[in-house]
């Protein structure tokens, strides 16, 4: 039976092959290849004039490999292998595209393009697993692995993470089929009305001269398309419905979201699944042993080469149950290959231990927020805390004067002359509190503290003081909108009610140190501001899901 007990060097360690570590690098190059892909596709598909004969009418299959390629810019954050596996996928959805409507998709190389693509996901994904090469024991020995009660419960941030993103995905897909088959049916039912065009007064208007002798203009994609003196035909009907037959009404473009949300929830789970799938091969095989010294501390039982002394070379979470006492390193026995990302158990005293998460490098301290003597947030001095307070009332103050023009933008891009789409407004009213709130939990979690961060934030409040004043100061076009406009106050009241949880919670008390034990570590300040952040999630989806189905 092989051991580790002899191992005097760090170098003779297992060394870390997840390349998950190194997503951040990884995950900007697939970035600058999904950019290349997304614009190399959109720069080679051919845009043909809308006309009657063939017009520009909706287009699920077209929309949704346009969220194909959206997805393969922040796949590689996901994972490398899933890149590629969405690279496939573009790849074969662009061959099918352009085979079904010839002409009308982007040519057939393209998909080579995204082909390249994938293959540069899994070339970096077998480049960086050749980076760490690990020490595996010899086979010499294996063994069956003892019964292990396995903890069933998911992660729960990727979890909650996934689902809300699922949700959301197939909330605007229901509401786009919904609301796409309601205008079909309004445009069949319409008038139509034939026009002459007289002009063109920018390159997306026509001016034309109807047949009672009026005239009227008509927003198109491109005016070029309907030549002057040339017939143009619209549908009307009595609720204020004129959309030109070349162009039907179209909100199949939503689809593109969709399909992003959904190809990201399905990359969150992935982690999920490929741990099951690894935890359950683990125990279905017999695994080699070897010999080792442990330590416990709490839910995490270290891994270390030498009875005294010397560094750990891996821990091992454990269910809280599992933990024994701390004190000296005892003597285990190992199941399994000692490799950081795979599942391994040890034995202490004839009990199995059950681990909750596979091998994994151990903890090497490092400054935080939350931790003794680690860098704090700056303090404002005074003439930045005048700076701020202007700022937050210049928000305040330009807000006002630029309400009426913002709302009036915001209604003519999401609204008709009789109907507006609420889920287009619900997420712009849930945004203006919500997003920035977001946008401040990640820069407290993630930003390394000093006056750049800090200022970050103070923008981000001056951001959300202009937002709340937009909404609240006006009702100018309020009064003639049509239905589905209080969408917007709904998303609004949607991302304000989260704030209600982190004006309650508090850090919650450090305990006091036991006796013998070192000094407990600080508690996180921003933990209201985390349950905000968590809560706003839940609001998004829960406000999506009430525009698409009731709004």
């Amino acid at each position: 039976m092989p051991d580790f007990l002899d191992w005097e060097t760090l170098r003779q360690v297992p060394g870390d092959t997840d390349a998950r570590r190194r997503r951040g690098a990884t995950g900007a190059l697939v970035l600058v290849g999904g950019l290349v892909l997304l614009m190399t596709v959109m720069a080679a598909a051919p845009y043909p004039p809308c006309t009657e004969a063939a017009p520009c009418g909706p287009d699920r299959a077209g929309n949704v490999l346009i969220g194909l390629l959206l997805s393969s810019v922040v796949a590689g954050w996901l994972g490398l292998r899933f890149a590629a596996g969405v690279g496939v996928v573009t790849a074969v959805g662009l061959v099918g595209y352009t085979l079904a409507r010839p002409g009308q998709g982007p040519p057939l190389w393209s998909a080579g393009v995204a082909l390249a693509y994938a293959a540069g996901c899994l070339l970096l994904h077998r480049r960086s697993a050749r980076r760490a090469p690990a020490r595996a024991p010899e086979p010499a020995e294996r063994e069956p692995v003892p019964p292990v009660r396995w903890a069933l419960r998911p992660p729960l941030a990727p979890t909650l993470a996934a689902a809300a993103l699922l949700g959301a995905g197939v909330a605007v897909a229901l509401w786009v089929g919904h609301a796409q088959d309601r205008a079909d049916a309004r445009q069949a039912t319409a008038t139509t009305v034939t026009g002459t065009v007289r002009a063109h007064p920018d390159r997306e208007t026509v001016e034309l001269a109807l047949p009672d002798g009026g005239t009227t203009r008509m927003t198109v994609f491109e005016a070029d398309d309907h030549p002057v003196g040339g017939t143009f035909r619209f549908a009307v009907d009595d609720r204020g419905l004129r959309q030109p037959l070349s162009e039907p009404y179209d909100l199949t473009p939503w689809l593109s979201l969709a399909t992003l949300l959904g190809v990201v929830g399905l990359g969150l789970c992935v982690p999920v699944a490929t741990t099951a799938v690894s935890r359950s091969r683990f125990t279905r095989r017999s695994q080699p042993v070897s010999w080792v010294f442990v330590e416990f501390d709490g839910g995490v039982v270290r891994l270390c080469h030498r009875s005294a002394g010397g560094r750990p070379f891996g821990e091992l979470p454990v269910r809280p149950e599992d933990g024994l006492s701390g004190g000296e390193r005892r003597r285990a026995l190992l199941h399994g290959v000692p490799e950081h990302g795979r599942w391994c158990t040890v034995t202490v005293d004839g009990r199995t231990l059950s681990p909750r998460a596979p091998l994994r490098a151990p903890a090497t301290p490092r400054p935080a927020r939350d931790r003794q003597d680690a860098p704090d947030w700056p303090t404002l001095t005074p003439v930045e805390v005048v700076g701020t307070v202007a700022a937050v009332l210049a928000a305040i103050v330009f807000g006002i004067q630029a309400a009426g023009a913002t709302l009036t933008g915001l209604y003519e891009l999401l609204c008709t002359t009789d109907r507006c789409q609420p889920v287009g407004l619900a997420v712009a009213g849930w945004t203006a509190v919500g997003g920035t709130m977001v946008l401040a939990g990640l820069l407290y979690r993630h930003a390394r503290p000093g006056r750049p961060a800090l200022y970050a934030l103070i923008g981000s409040v001056v951001l959300l003081a202009f937002a709340l004043t937009v909404l609240f100061a006006s009702s100018g076009p309020a009064e003639d909108l049509p239905s589905g406009a209080g969408a917007l106050h709904v998303g609004l009241l949607a991302g304000l009610a989260p704030l209600l949880i982190g004006g309650i919670a508090r850090p919650p008390t450090a305990p006091t140190p036991r006796r013998g034990r070192k000094r407990a570590e600080q508690t996180d300040p921003g933990r209201p501001l985390l349950l905000v952040n968590i809560g706003q999630i839940g609001t998004l989806v829960a406000v999506v899901l009430w525009a698409a189905l009731l709004g």
